[in-house]
């Protein structure tokens, strides 16, 4: 592995896999595009046209905001059957890739806390052994939980507890502690989504939890300091990604259609954006920039992934 040195350079200014085990080859053709969005004076949502940052075909996925408001880090899989770490520069409209692993693949990259580095899902070279790491300058990565596998998703809930989807039967919800290296379980029958509070001062987490027999499901909001969860909503039928803007609004997609809901406003979900006939029409993955006037979504060609 090689960890390109000027990469980190540039991301140390600032701060999902898949719900089973599969072959790298049976990865969807994924892309990532960007939108602007805003509100006029009458508080309506106003979404531009859709921007492709991923012009190639393969598998591009898990799209994370940089807090600098720079670019955006992303997993992407290119010249091999591996899945290495990416970025976009917003400025100039480039992409650079990060990290080139031949025999191992890395998912949902983010920065740091500390901004030490990057921490991403590394899938060893059995293609199994999924573990929550950090990539290090040369030719190493820290697992920061060694004994917790396999990590299928994560968000930094604050600066030092990362919470984590586990797969398993059921799946589970896990929080891991960085600097004492403790874990804990705290939940199951989660969704792949973990969104950390938006705001610099985060007092917990957002994510999706199923009911017993996984026909309905929720997303609540994961208290710390109490360890006490909250709904927030009901999800929208049959999904299971959203994004957090930060005035606290949520953001989800349906066939095509982008809905908001603001929790003590909103009694329901309301269409803000409809994409039929566009780029977009397919999407799932959705993330919102720290300045709530950018949002990615993940588009597939076929059926959802």
């Amino acid at each position: 592995m090689k960890f390109i040195m000027a990469g980190l350079l540039q991301l140390s200014g600032f701060f999902f896999f898949a719900t089973q085990v599969f072959a790298q080859s049976d990865l969807p053709a994924t892309d990532i595009y960007l939108l602007s969005i805003s509100k006029n004076e009458k508080g309506k949502y106003l979404v531009d046209v859709p921007e492709r940052i991923t012009p190639w075909r393969g598998y591009d996925n898990q799209p994370y905001f940089l807090p600098d408001g720079t670019g955006m880090l992303y997993t992407s899989i290119r010249d091999s059957t591996k899945a290495d770490i990416y970025k976009f520069t917003f400025q100039f409209a480039k992409t650079t890739q990060v990290t080139h692993t031949p025999n191992t693949a890395e998912y949902s990259p983010m920065l740091m806390p500390d901004k030490s580095g990057i921490s991403c899902v590394r899938v060893l070279e059995d293609d199994s052994t999924q573990l929550l790491s950090k990539a290090m300058t040369g030719d190493e990565y820290l697992p920061l939980f060694p004994n917790l596998n396999p990590v299928g998703y994560y968000c930094w809930a604050n600066n030092d507890v990362v919470a984590m989807f586990v797969l398993g039967e059921p799946q589970t919800l896990q929080l891991g502690y960085y600097k004492t290296g403790v874990v804990k379980k705290v939940g199951e029958r989660i969704g792949r989504c973990l969104v950390r509070m938006p705001g610099k001062t985060s007092t917990g987490f957002y994510y999706v939890q199923f009911n017993e027999d996984s026909t309905s499901s929720s997303i609540n909001f994961y208290e710390l300091k109490t360890g006490k969860s909250t709904e927030i909503t009901e999800t929208l039928p049959g999904e299971e990604d959203f994004a957090v803007m930060p005035d606290g609004t949520f953001l989800m997609g349906s066939e095509g259609v982008l809905y908001k809901f603001q929790p003590g406003i909103d009694k329901e979900w309301k269409s803000i954006a409809e994409f039929e006939g566009s780029a977009v029409a397919k999407f799932y993955r959705i993330v919102v920039n720290p300045l709530g006037d950018k949002i990615a979504v993940v588009t597939y060609p076929d059926e959802k992934p």
